[in-house]
C-alpha cells in the first residue's frame, strides 16, 4: 500500500483552521493506492492513473510492472518527458502480447539511472528524436530480453538507439540494435 497526499486549497474558512496563521493553511487529501493495481499498465496515456509513467512512479524498488492484456497491439505514446527510472525495476510484457512504447514525440523514451538494476522484457520500443540514445540512455545495469527497438522514421538511421554507459545485457533479440 502507498499513500499519496494532494494539496487542496478550497478551504473557505481559513481562520477556523488555524487562528495563528496569516490565512496560508492547506488541507490535504489522501489517496490510498493498492500498489498491486498501480503496477499494471492499463492504458496508452502518457501520464495519469493506469499509465506506464504512473506505474514507474508508483513502483517500489524491486517491483515488476506488467501490461494489461487489452493493450495487445497498442502503442503507448510518450509525448511529454522521457521516463526516468530511478530504482531497481522490471517492466515485463506477456510473451503473447505486442506492446509498443513510442518516443517519436520526445528526445528519448527511457533513462536508466546510475546503480539501478533494470530489466525490460517482451515489449517494443520506437525510438525518439534525439541523436544519441533515442530509445534508451542507460547509466545503470540494464537487461534487454526479447526486445525489439525500432527506428523513428524521422531519423533515417542517424545516431544510436541505445546510449550505454554501464552494464548492458541483450538476450533473445532479433532486430538490429544500433549503439
Amino acid at each position: 500500500m502507498r499513500v499519496l497526499m494532494h494539496r487542496n486549497f478550497e478551504n473557505a474558512d481559513l481562520e477556523a483552521c488555524d487562528p495563528y496563521s496569516a490565512g496560508e493553511t492547506e488541507d490535504f487529501l489522501i489517496d490510498v493506492i493498492n500498489t498491486n493495481s498501480c503496477l499494471l499498465v492499463q492504458n496508452t496515456n502518457d501520464d495519469g492513473l493506469g499509465s506506464l509513467r504512473a506505474a514507474v512512479a508508483c513502483a517500489m524498488p524491486g517491483d515488476t510492472i506488467t501490461f494489461h492484456p487489452n493493450l495487445n497491439n497498442d502503442t503507448i505514446n510518450i509525448t511529454s518527458l522521457v521516463i526516468v527510472i530511478n530504482k531497481d525495476l522490471k517492466i515485463l510484457a506477456n510473451p503473447n502480447q505486442q506492446v509498443y512504447v513510442s518516443g517519436v514525440d520526445v528526445g528519448r523514451v527511457f533513462i536508466v539511472n546510475v546503480f539501478k538494476n533494470v530489466e525490460f522484457r517482451g515489449f517494443n520500443i520506437i525510438s525518439g528524436a534525439t541523436m544519441e540514445g533515442r530509445a534508451i540512455y542507460n547509466r545503470g545495469n540494464l537487461i534487454l530480453d526479447n526486445m525489439n527497438i525500432y527506428e523513428n522514421s524521422g531519423r533515417n538511421g542517424e545516431g544510436s538507439k541505445i546510449w550505454n554507459e554501464d552494464d548492458l545485457i541483450i538476450r533473445n533479440t532479433t532486430n538490429e540494435l544500433k549503439f
